[in-house]
């Protein structure tokens, strides 16, 4: 099979299942209204779909790219979602459109100061939250971006890939709790710029170091 029509039919059998799977989630989302009871399995449907395309096509599993890459694009990795969170949440604060809300992580029955349940949910924050993200990561960025730079440029990759993971979360902000206190017109707006941000340079740290 020609490479550029395989990686086409791959794609399109991954989005394929990406949407199956999701819609389990979707149904209990809209049935519901919570989105948290469902985050688990909503964040892995990406991941599972694509572990599912790969051995359909008889892939490795090990051509996602699990190997972490130099240590200095870890950083940069960790540190961009900060970056752009930032950007937003100034946005949101400084206009009055959401409030501010410093929980205090507690030890032992005892709320800690602000800095420190900062510096706790910087450092062990990190390891619960990638559980979770990387069942999508698996999917976007382990097969959708490298089999999109295949066949198209990777203005289009990184576009591409940005529109697929907004719509994927619109379900979630328009039927369910997957939004903050800020107007949900906002917040589909805010998910919509970070996404397309996000995508833009994950799709190129991805194929830059070949890591997701």
């Amino acid at each position: 099979m020609v490479p550029s029509r395989r990686s086409s039919k791959k794609i399109i059998t991954y989005l394929a299942l990406t949407l199956a799977i999701s819609s389990i989630s979707y149904y209990v989302m809209i049935s519901t209204g919570s989105a948290q009871s469902v985050a688990l399995s909503w964040m892995w449907s990406p991941g599972i779909a694509a572990i599912l395309t790969q051995l359909l096509f008889r892939d490795r599993l090990g051509e996602f790219g699990w190997r972490p890459g130099p240590l200095r694009y870890l950083l940069l990795g960790y540190a961009a979602p900060w970056i752009y969170g930032l950007l937003i949440y100034t946005v949101v604060w400084v206009t009055g459109l959401g409030g501010f809300q410093a929980r205090p992580f507690v030890l032992l029955g005892i709320p800690m100061p602000f800095v420190v349940s900062l510096a706790v949910m910087c450092l062990l924050g990190l390891f619960p939250a990638c559980g979770s993200a990387l069942g999508e990561e698996i999917g976007w960025r382990g097969l959708l971006v490298p089999e999109l730079a295949k066949i198209t440029t990777f203005t289009r990759t990184a576009l591409l890939t940005g529109i697929i993971w907004a719509v994927w979360h619109c379900p979630g902000v328009i039927f369910a709790d997957y939004h903050r206190p800020a107007p949900r017109l906002f917040d589909l707006l805010s998910i919509t710029i970070s996404v397309f941000g996000m995508s833009t340079f994950t799709a190129w740290l991805r194929l830059k170091t070949g890591s997701i």
